[in-house]
C-alpha cells in the first residue's frame, strides 16, 4: 500500500503518540498501585506499634508489605479462582458480534465459507459420495449472514446454534443435553457480571464525577474568601458557582476533546494498531485454535486430500497447508522466540492468492 509523504508523515506521528500512550497505560496499573500503597503507608504506619516511632522507614515498610499484600491477592485472583475465565466470559456474553456477523466476518469468512461449501457439494456429488450434512450447513449459513444488529436476531442466534448441532452431532448416538453450571462458577460469572456494570457506569459518570470535584476544589483557591473560617466549608452558593463557571466548562471542553480525538484525528486507528502488534496471539496461537480449529482443519484437508488423491489431482498444495498447520500448531505463545518462527513460516508460503 502506497501514500504521500504528508500522509505517511501523520500516521507515523499518530502511531509514536499511541505507541507512547500505551507505555504510559501499560506502566500507569502497577505504579498506580505502588504510589497508591505507599500513601496508604505514610498516612496508617502511626497506627502500627512496630512500626510507628520509625518515620520514613516505617512508612516505606507499610507501603512495601501493601504492595505484596494486594499482589497476592491479584495471584489469588489469577491462579487460584480464576477469575479471569469468568472475567472473559462476562465481556464475551455481551459483545452483540459474538451473535451476529461483523465487517470481518462478512469480508473475509463469508467467501471462504461459500466457497468452501460450494465446491465440497460439487466435488462429493461428482463422486457420488454423501452430501448429506451440506445442505444444512448452507442453510444455516444463510440464516446466519442475514441476522442484523437488533435484539431478536441477537437473542435467537444461541439457540439456533444449538439446536442445529443437537440434529448434526459430530458423534452418532451422542449425549447433546447441556451440562449444568455448578454453583461456584454461577458465584464467579455473576460476581464478574456486576464488577462489569459497575465498570460501564464507572465509565459513563467518571468524568462528571472528576469535573464536579475539580469545580468544588478549586472554588476554594479562585474565591479564597468562600471559605467560611469557623466550619472550613464553603456555603452552598459558591459549590452553585463552581459547578457552574468550572465544572461545566470544563465538561464541555473535555467532550470536545474526545469528540476531536474521535472525529478528527482518528487517532484510534493508531491505537489499535500499536495494540494489534503488541499482542502476541496476533503471531501465535489462541487458546481456541487448539481447541477449535486445528482439529477442524487437520480433518478437513486430511479428508480434501483423499479426495484429491481418490480423482488422481495434484495434493502438494494441500501437504504444504498440512504441514505448515502441523508447524505452526506447536509455536507456543510462551515462547518470545516463536513470534519470529510464525513470520518466518508464514513467508515461507510466499503469495498465498495472485
Amino acid at each position: 500500500m502506497h501514500c504521500d509523504t504528508r500522509r505517511c508523515a501523520v500516521v507515523l506521528v499518530k502511531k509514536w503518540i499511541m505507541k507512547q500512550y500505551w507505555r504510559v497505560g501499560t506502566i500507569r496499573s502497577l505504579l498506580g498501585l505502588v504510589l497508591g500503597m505507599f500513601v496508604l503507608g505514610r498516612k496508617y504506619y502511626p497506627y502500627v506499634p512496630i512500626l510507628a516511632d520509625e518515620g520514613l522507614i516505617g512508612a516505606l515498610v507499610l507501603g512495601t508489605l501493601l504492595v505484596f499484600l494486594f499482589m497476592g491477592l491479584g495471584w489469588l485472583y489469577d491462579e487460584k479462582a480464576k477469575m479471569w475465565s469468568q472475567q472473559v466470559q462476562a465481556t464475551t456474553e455481551r459483545n452483540a458480534y459474538q451473535y451476529v456477523a461483523n465487517y470481518k466476518t462478512y469480508a473475509f469468512n463469508y467467501p471462504i465459507l461459500y466457497a468452501l461449501l460450494l465446491v465440497l457439494n460439487k466435488t462429493l456429488t461428482k463422486l457420488n459420495l454423501s452430501t448429506r450434512a451440506i445442505p444444512d450447513s448452507i442453510a444455516y449459513m444463510d440464516i446466519y449472514f442475514k441476522r442484523k444488529l437488533v435484539k431478536r436476531d441477537i437473542f435467537s442466534a444461541l439457540p439456533a446454534a444449538k439446536e442445529y448441532m443437537k440434529k448434526h452431532p459430530f458423534a452418532q448416538g451422542a449425549d447433546t443435553a447441556e451440562r449444568p453450571i455448578g454453583l461456584r462458577s454461577r458465584i464467579k460469572l455473576g460476581f464478574q457480571v456486576q464488577l462489569l456494570r459497575l465498570t460501564w457506569i464507572q465509565s459513563l459518570t467518571g468524568l462528571l464525577q472528576d469535573v464536579l470535584v475539580f469545580g468544588a476544589l478549586y472554588v476554594v483557591l479562585f474565591v479564597p474568601e468562600s471559605v467560611t473560617a469557623a466550619t472550613d466549608t464553603v456555603p452552598l452558593e459558591y459549590l452553585v458557582l463552581g459547578i457552574l463557571f468550572i465544572s461545566l466548562p470544563l465538561f464541555m471542553v473535555l467532550a470536545s476533546l474526545g469528540w476531536i480525538y474521535d472525529r478528527r484525528l482518528r487517532i484510534w486507528s493508531p491505537d489499535m494498531i500499536v495494540k494489534f502488534e503488541r499482542n502476541p496471539y496476533q503471531y501465535l496461537p489462541e487458546p481456541y485454535l487448539h481447541i477449535q480449529l486445528f482439529p477442524f482443519y487437520l480433518a478437513l484437508f486430511s479428508t480434501i486430500r483423499q479426495v484429491f488423491m481418490e480423482a488422481g489431482l495434484d495434493a502438494t498444495s494441500i501437504d504444504r497447508v498440512l504441514a505448515f498447520l502441523q508447524e505452526y500448531s506447536e509455536l507456543d505463545v510462551a515462547r518470545t522466540e516463536d513470534m519470529d518462527k510464525a513470520k518466518r513460516l508464514r513467508k515461507s508460503l510466499g503469495v498465498l492468492f495472485s
